[in-house]
């Protein structure tokens, strides 16, 4: 069984707004919540301009300046270069995290995805478990 619990649209250079909505989630959570982590987990990427850092843990990472005194931070492992987790900092402390995990290909031969992503936002208080099942192209319109 499945169903829609919403939808989001946004149109190039707007604001994102609710498409449905059916179980009435709080429009600030979708908006606030839902789609900065799509945004984080399809559309951001480190700039030309990041900095290159090595980790405590032997990670190394990009960071770039947002805005000022906010950062973000992508950290990849040395050996792959896999995205293994993204932060958002302000004032030197994490508000906002995504973790990438276990790698494997979803078909023979195909891309190794992560299969497992979490998401803690300590503004909104959440954490988001993605478990990814499957990914297949689209082809035209539903």
């Amino acid at each position: 069984m499945g169903g829609t619990v919403f939808e989001l649209q946004q149109v190039k250079g707007e604001k994102p707004e609710v498409v449905k909505n059916p179980v009435s989630l709080r429009p600030s959570w979708l908006l606030e919540g839902a789609a900065r982590d799509i945004s984080v987990l399809y559309f951001r990427s480190p700039q030309p301009q990041s900095r290159l850092v090595r980790y405590q843990t032997g990670d190394i990472g990009l960071a770039q300046e947002v805005k000022p005194g906010l950062w973000e931070e992508f950290h990849f492992q040395p050996e792959t270069g896999r995205l293994l987790a993204y932060m958002l900092i302000q004032g030197g402390e994490p508000f906002y995290r995504a973790d990438f995990g276990y790698f494997e290909a979803l078909s023979p031969g195909g891309r190794e995805v992560p299969r497992t992503i979490t998401i803690v936002d300590h503004r909104m208080h959440y954490r988001l478990t993605v478990r990814v099942l499957e990914i297949g192209e689209i082809t035209g319109n539903p």
